[in-house]
């Protein structure tokens, strides 16, 4: 009988989950199409860490400490928590399947929310169960160990940052931190993405690139912070799968405004004359507010009283208000980059002039 209640998890339909978790029918249906390789040796196929050991973890991937016994508490049953179960052996099966592959189809993983705490943190219980095998693929890779924790660190800034203070999703970057495709080395972090198609704006058929990002806690982005982190990551892909021949970058960083109000010296700009190719641009006036500001621009009334509040002590704040009481908007884009293994076509960013004789203001 008590095998029985263990394995009870085991025997769900997918629409018992789907009612449960109240999980759309397309996130169903990925869960249930994920392979049925071995997730980890235990019982269940998942293999949780002792509460002692679990919270030395946590702590180590930047959860505070204080935070420990709450987070302990959501540590999911299987008698008590069989859909979620079925679901935290879903996602631990995934990561171990997508390891050091980039997945074309990949989905951000949907937050539940339905299910209480156990729920919230559900993916957390899911990353620290498959811990060892990515610590073994990072050594494998040649990863240091401050690479490698640091990498998995976002774990604990995503839940830092967590919009209601309580666990974890709708969740972009962790899934692909704990599949080993994506590292956090030095002060800018990297995924890889999956070879180009045929159709691709930028890279040749096959190619591969990795997906740039800027992490919001490592300080100032100065140029030879990034040069080191490039490089870096261009060596690393050199013992992946595949070499990254073009770094790409979609943020409100590759707004073309900064270079009308930031000097040519700063940060910033120097950032952005790494990218001499740029597609996908669009209106987001609410990611240079959370970003710079700490604030979140949706579901504000009035947007005048509360542009005319934002703090105008830097360059930075000064430029974000000067261009929203203008009347114009702040756009993310793509810039794309070649690395040291495709050659550069010695292309340089445009004056601010140039650039609008040659790209209009239809966009701004």
């Amino acid at each position: 009988m008590q095998n029985e209640e263990l394995s009870r998890w085991r025997q769900l339909e997918p629409s018992q989950i789907q009612e449960r978790l109240r999980l759309s029918p397309a996130e169903t249906q990925r869960w249930t199409d994920v392979p049925d390789g071995q997730a980890s040796a235990g019982v269940g196929s998942v293999a949780l860490p002792a509460d002692h050991a679990a919270a030395d973890l946590i702590v180590q991937l930047g959860v505070d400490r204080a935070d420990v016994p709450r987070f302990l508490a959501t540590r999911p049953d299987m008698r008590r928590d069989p859909e979620l179960y079925w679901l935290l052996d879903r996602c631990c099966r995934w990561l171990i399947d997508r390891m050091g592959r980039p997945d074309p189809a990949y989905h951000a993983w949907p937050k539940i929310d339905s299910a209480g705490l156990v729920g919230e943190f559900l993916y957390a219980w899911a990353f620290l169960a498959v811990l060892p095998a990515v610590r073994r693929y990072h050594a494998s890779v040649g990863l240091s160990e401050d690479e490698s924790w640091d990498s998995l660190s976002a774990l604990g800034r995503e839940l830092r940052d967590s919009h209601t203070g309580t666990g974890l999703g709708p969740t972009w970057m962790l899934p692909l931190v704990f599949s080993d495709v994506s590292f956090r080395l030095g002060r800018l972090a990297f995924d890889q993405r999956a070879p180009a198609a045929n159709t691709h704006p930028v890279l040749m058929p096959g190619e591969g690139s990795w997906n740039l990002h800027v992490p919001g806690d490592g300080g100032p982005i100065t140029p030879a912070l990034c040069t080191a982190s490039m490089v870096r990551a261009v060596e690393l892909s050199r013992r992946l799968s595949q070499t990254a021949v073009v770094f790409c970058c979609h943020s409100w960083l590759m707004e073309p405004q900064l270079q009308d109000h930031l000097s040519a010296d700063s940060n910033i700009v120097q950032f952005q004359s790494r990218f001499d190719h740029f597609t996908d641009s669009r209106i987001a006036d609410a990611d240079p507010i959370h970003y710079v500001f700490g604030r979140e621009l949706a579901g504000v009334g009035d947007r005048t009283a509360f542009r005319d509040q934002l703090p105008q002590e830097t360059s930075l704040q000064r430029a974000i208000v000067a261009v929203l009481k203008s009347g114009n908007h702040w756009h993310t884009r793509t810039g794309w980059s070649r690395t040291a293994a495709r050659p550069d076509t010695g292309s340089r960013p445009k004056a601010p002039a140039e650039r609008r004789a040659s790209e209009g203001e239809a966009g701004r």
